[in-house]
């Protein structure tokens, strides 16, 4: 709605009605995914920016499993019809105890707006056809551990097995954790760099199936895998800023 609200007005506004360009960083970066793999919005825009967009942190739901987490949330504050559910003040909407967090704020594959799971769709490169450029932060996907001043060997181990099981070892070297401080600050690094992947691998589906090849901005202060590029592309680095463009 609100883009098609901006190509009804733009030109009041002196805005070029061809060359509208969407931008958000995390939550607002899966946001613009959303709208790259959204039939409804193709079209309406004709360039897109993705900073530090994890979209496998919220893997998109079913339209039956939304509505089946609505009725929940609803019965537990005690109504029993979507009229007295609205009914109810601001306050009394906090979620219960039994509830990890409240109800999804995200698109799901209703079929209409999301055809099929955004991740599937960006792999796919069933997205706009226009130029993407992905950004990740310093630091992304760290603040889980970003209070954590010391990690031990133990508690290193487990975080590497869960997300690399046989590879652990390999990974491990990548990284000094001769110390608990050290553990700490490379368990953070490792958080960025792997939805550093995550995000890699979403653009290049979308690039090798589009016409525009997609452009990959990541900041290098502490991205611990900074040598693992030279093999993916055409590469020129800006002081700490590592651009990856797709050949």
């Amino acid at each position: 709605m609100a883009l098609r609200c901006m190509q009804k007005n733009i030109r009041a506004f002196g805005g070029d009605l061809h060359a509208i360009t969407i931008a958000g960083q995390s939550a607002g970066a899966i946001s613009v995914q959303d709208l790259l793999a959204s039939p409804l919005a193709h079209g309406l825009f004709q360039r897109a920016i993705a900073k530090s967009a994890l979209p496998s942190m919220m893997p998109t739901v079913t339209l039956i499993q939304a509505e089946r987490e609505g009725m929940r949330f609803m019965h537990s504050h005690g109504a029993k019809t979507l009229r007295a559910f609205r009914a109810l003040p601001a306050q009394a909407l906090e979620p219960p105890r039994a509830f990890k967090s409240g109800p999804r704020f995200f698109p799901i594959v209703d079929r209409k707006l999301i055809p099929a799971p955004v991740e599937r769709l960006l792999e796919e490169g069933r997205v706009a056809n226009v130029p993407v450029l992905i950004v990740m932060n310093a630091n992304e996907r760290s603040q889980s551990s970003l209070l954590r001043l010391r990690l031990s060997v133990l508690r290193w181990r487990e975080f590497l097995h869960k997300h690399f099981v046989a590879m652990a070892p390999e990974v491990a070297h990548l990284y000094p954790t001769r110390t608990a401080p050290q553990r700490a600050r490379a368990q953070q690094a490792l958080q960025t760099d792997l939805g550093l992947g995550r995000t890699v691998s979403l653009g290049n589906g979308s690039a090798q199936a589009c016409q525009h090849p997609g452009l990959l901005c990541v900041s290098l202060r502490t991205c611990g895998t900074r040598a693992a590029f030279s093999a993916m592309g055409r590469i020129s680095i800006l002081r700490d800023t590592l651009f990856f463009r797709e050949a």
